[in-house]
């Protein structure tokens, strides 16, 4: 704000709009040679009036400034909202950046709160933790304890905005993997309940599916009068005839690969004994061509 000045020279001072009176620089009032005030890191607080006092032996005379303070909110990652909520995923042993870009009038001032309630404010270099000139939370060497919230908190005269960051560390990702990788062919007697196995390693744990012959799928859970998929990977048949005989296919996904396995399931025959006796009471059975009785095991 200027303040010119006439002759001879005269005392310049100026009163704020909190009515103080500055007639020297301070910490945040610079008072210049020429009569000019220059005001540093302003706030809201400082919008109104100055007015420039300059008096010698002439008398005063004045001159009146209005300040006015643009401000805007702060946002955080462009996201327009007081608060925000997000899950981040990383795996164990990796490095995790986590973004906090703070917009705002006057600029804001960026602070992470951690799990155990530690206020760090930005720049901050950790061993292993470093939150950056832009707001940039890093997580170096994570570990299964750094499963927790952490709180971006963008702050300035005008209001604060919250990102609120749900991480989940995760350990290292496989691909689905059978344990039995070969494809299989299993013969089941009739009318007997026959079990399937897909036995799937992976991380994470990976989703096991089931097409059966007609071309239907199956996923966990499911229980029908014919069939039941377990938790574990399985496949029971209750009631095995010849219309469930043919190609099951087992399929296993999660995040990082897709599987497929196939097992071909055949119906075996009854098994049928012929066996001919001979009614004599007083010796023992013999076996001939006589009275046929037909046993079925």
């Amino acid at each position: 704000v200027r303040c010119f000045v006439g002759e001879p020279k005269p005392k310049i001072f100026w009163l704020l709009p909190s009515s103080d009176m500055i007639s020297s620089s301070t910490d945040r009032y610079f008072l210049h040679a020429n009569g000019s005030l220059s005001v540093r890191q302003v706030k809201l607080l400082d919008a109104g009036e100055y007015m420039c006092v300059a008096r010698n032996a002439g008398g005063d005379d004045t001159k009146l400034y209005k300040l006015d303070v643009e401000a805007k909110p702060p946002i955080i990652n462009g996201l327009y909202t007081n608060k925000t909520i997000i899950k981040v995923t990383a795996v164990r042993h990796s490095k995790k950046q986590i973004d906090c870009r703070a917009e705002g009038t006057p600029p804001p001032q960026i602070m992470w709160i951690m799990p155990d309630n530690i206020f760090l404010t930005a720049p901050y270099y950790g061993s292993r933790i470093v939150v950056h000139k832009n707001g940039t939370l890093e997580i170096r060497n994570l570990r299964p304890s750094d499963t927790a919230d952490f709180i971006c908190v963008a702050r300035n005269d005008w209001g604060e905005s919250m990102l609120v960051v749900r991480l989940e560390v995760l350990e290292m990702l496989r691909r689905p993997t059978f344990k039995n990788p070969f494809n299989e062919k299993i013969i089941a007697k009739p009318g007997k309940a026959t079990i399937l196995n897909c036995s799937v390693d992976g991380n994470p744990p990976p989703e096991i599916s089931w097409m059966l012959p007609n071309g239907t799928w199956f996923s966990k859970g499911i229980k029908t009068s014919q069939f039941l998929t377990g938790s574990n990977g399985t496949l029971t048949i209750y009631n095995p005839n010849r219309d469930k005989a043919g190609k099951y296919r087992c399929a296993a996904k999660n995040k990082v690969g897709y599987i497929e396995r196939l097992i071909i399931l055949e119906i075996g025959q009854n098994r049928f004994i012929n066996i001919t006796l001979c009614n004599k009471p007083t010796s023992a059975p013999s076996y001939h061509n006589e009275s046929k009785r037909e046993l079925v095991l």
